[in-house]
């Protein structure tokens, strides 16, 4: 069995087609770019990570902004991908199939899942200017054999060749999302480990969802619309801030239920969604350059720095000290 190869990672500020190139190995064979790319010798402006942790898991991470209008192919083997596009679409096709991956309103978060029974053409064409925010975990029929039960791993609705069936990523899941695409400076089989237990963790959930096994209550459109009008009331409030009894009281429900509703709409509670939200207003902020660090935490209700860098860490896998280190360079 093949060794697992070592992940290309690109953490500057442009990627070249000649780093996507080699990294493609991992994924299939016979890759392609458009001209444009190749004569410029960068394709991307951004971050960009693809890497197979072990035989037949690979994971693949794209922040970044695209360079040119170009056409990129590759001839993909056979396997299942799990994808969240977290901003950005993606437009391709599969042996001259259309298939469309991209987030929702306001950048909602997205999951998809396809997969191959047999090897296909991938044919994308990206355009100049297109800022993408994805994760991708590949699996190959290999790696979902060895898996204790495989026969029935797969829900019902991948059964065939390029079936595919869309998901909706709780919180916790664009968490390990973010974790994928900001991994700690780890080396090693820690660093491996790190990479391999979220990605896992993303399938885990995305079988789940797709084979009902921990199902949810179906939430009817007035009480989604009452989830998101007690959003709006508490984007303006700090975390440690927030009176429930005011909130629900507005939006016309009881606290238990609105709390209720809250886990089958977001998968979290009142405070998780409120924190997320503020840590995310934060992180937007420091990607500006235009605020402190201090400053950050005040955005995201926190009096302390500390435990402003603590949340920070554990929602997105980087420190805001990366962030702001970045944002300066």
């Amino acid at each position: 069995m093949a060794a697992s190869s070592a992940p290309t990672v690109v953490d500057t500020d442009l990627v070249s087609s000649r780093h996507i190139a080699d990294a493609s190995v991992v994924v299939g064979s016979e890759f392609r770019i458009g001209p444009d790319a190749a004569r410029a010798g960068s394709a991307l402006m951004g971050r960009y990570s693809l890497a197979e942790l072990r035989p037949g898991l690979v994971v693949h991470t794209s922040d970044a902004v695209e360079l040119h209008d170009l056409t990129s192919e590759i001839t993909q083997r056979p396997g299942l991908t799990c994808s969240i596009v977290l901003k950005g679409a993606v437009d391709f096709l599969l042996d001259d199939r259309p298939f469309a991956l991209r987030s929702g309103p306001d950048d909602t978060p997205h999951g998809q899942l396809i997969y191959r029974a047999e090897p296909v053409r991938f044919v994308r064409h990206a355009r100049r200017g297109m800022h993408l925010c994805k994760v991708n975990i590949t699996v190959s029929p290999e790696w979902l054999a060895g898996c204790p039960g495989s026969g029935n791993l797969l829900p019902d609705c991948l059964d065939h060749h390029l079936a595919e069936a869309s998901w909706t990523p709780s919180a916790h899941a664009v968490q390990l999302a973010h974790q994928l695409l900001n991994p700690p400076s780890v080396d090693g089989l820690v660093g491996r480990l790190y990479m391999e237990s979220r990605a896992t963790s993303l399938l885990l959930e995305a079988f789940a969802r797709l084979a009902d096994v921990t199902p949810r209550p179906s939430v009817p459109d007035r009480d989604r619309r009452r989830v998101e009008d007690a959003c709006r009331l508490l984007a303006g409030q700090a975390p440690d801030g927030v009176r429930l009894e005011d909130v629900a009281r507005s939006v016309g429900a009881s606290v238990s239920t609105l709390q209720r509703l809250f886990h089958a709409v977001h998968g979290t509670s009142i405070y998780g969604v409120v924190r997320e939200r503020r840590l995310v207003e934060a992180r937007l902020a420091l990607e500006g350059g235009g605020v402190t660090i201090t400053q950050a935490a005040e955005r995201a209700g926190y009096k302390s720095a500390a435990n402003f860098a603590t949340a920070f860490k554990r929602q997105f896998g980087v420190t805001p000290s990366d962030v702001a280190r970045r944002a300066r360079t």
